[in-house]
């Protein structure tokens, strides 16, 4: 029996979803490396113009990273900023410098590559 073929972007979505659950599973062991996942993935996003998680997904990490900010020790912590009206900021230019690299390790584990719009 042949198997399914998949189109690029349902592949993309699956290794989106690949991503989610091993960060997930970081945070559940880990909550403070929600930090540097926020960092890729708003780097990722606002700075590359790609996604490591779904809209919904980081949303939801970052509904509980405000939630339990006050025992999350990280070093990059501080570039992270509680707003009043958002949940966080982060001023462009204070991407730490291993984040490039963070996100490219990623995008190939996980195979993630830009989608074509």
């Amino acid at each position: 029996m042949a198997g399914k073929t998949r189109t690029p972007d349902q592949i993309f979505h699956r290794n989106i979803l690949r991503v989610e659950k091993h960060a997930t599973k970081l945070f559940r062991e880990d909550v403070n490396m929600m930090v540097p996942w926020a960092l890729i993935a708003s780097y990722a996003y606002y700075k590359k113009d790609q996604n490591i998680f779904s809209d919904l997904f980081f949303d939801k990490m970052l509904r509980v990273m405000y939630s339990k900010w006050d025992d999350i020790n990280h070093r990059h912590k501080g570039l992270i900023r509680k707003g009043a009206k958002s949940l966080f900021y982060l001023a462009e230019n204070e991407y730490p410098g291993q984040i490039e690299g963070a996100l490219e390790d990623i995008k190939e584990t996980f195979n993630i590559e830009q989608r074509s719009p």
